[in-house]
C-alpha cells in the first residue's frame, strides 16, 4: 500500500469510518427486517415451517457471517488511519508493534500488517495512553463500540435461537 500523506490520513480515516457506520446501519435493518418477518411468519399456520427456518437460519447467519467479520475487519482499519491521523502510527510504531527509538531500523507499522495480526495490534494499542496523552486509554474498544460490535449482535443471535427453537 501506498504511504499517504498527513494531510490526507484524516480523509481516509472519516472515508473508512462513514463506511463502517454504513455497514452498521445497514446491518440493524436488515436484521430488524428479518426479525419481522419470522415474528410475522411464525404466526401463520398456513406458511410452510421450512420457510420459517430459512428466514431464521439466513438471519443467523448473517450476524455470524458478515457483521461478525465485516464490521470488526472495518473497525480495524479506520482504527488504523484514525490513530495514525492523530497519533502518527506508521512512524512512531515500528511492524512489531514497538514503540520506534531513534536508534531501531526497524519497518513501520502499515495499514496490512495493523488489521491482519492481532498480537501486534495489542502490542501496537497499548502505547496509545503513551501516544495520545490520555490515561486509561489502553484499548481500541471504546463503551459504545462494545456494546454495537459485540453485545447487539449477540442479543440478536439470542432472538433467532429463540425464535427458532420456540416455534
Amino acid at each position: 500500500m501506498n504511504k499517504i500523506s498527513k494531510d490526507n490520513e484524516f480523509s481516509v480515516w472519516g472515508v473508512y469510518d462513514s463506511m463502517l457506520q454504513a455497514y452498521r446501519g445497514n446491518m440493524l435493518s436488515s436484521q430488524t427486517l428479518l426479525l419481522t418477518f419470522a415474528a410475522i411468519i411464525s404466526k401463520n399456520s398456513e406458511i410452510n415451517k421450512i420457510v420459517f427456518a430459512a428466514v431464521c437460519i439466513i438471519g443467523f447467519g448473517q450476524l455470524l457471517f458478515i457483521w461478525f467479520p465485516l464490521i470488526r475487519r472495518r473497525s480495524i482499519i479506520a482504527d488504523f488511519h484514525k490513530f495514525n491521523a492523530l497519533y502518527n502510527f506508521s512512524e512512531r510504531i515500528t511492524c512489531k508493534g514497538d514503540l520506534i527509538a531513534k536508534e531501531d531500523n526497524e519497518s513501520p507499522i502499515t495499514e496490512e500488517i495493523y488489521i491482519n495480526n492481532a498480537s501486534v495490534r495489542k502490542i501496537a494499542n497499548g502505547h496509545l495512553p503513551q501516544l495520545s496523552k490520555i490515561n486509561g486509554f489502553n484499548s481500541n474498544l471504546r463503551y459504545a463500540r462494545k456494546r454495537l460490535d459485540y453485545v447487539l449482535p449477540v442479543c440478536f443471535a439470542a432472538i433467532w435461537i429463540l425464535l427458532f427453537f420456540t416455534n
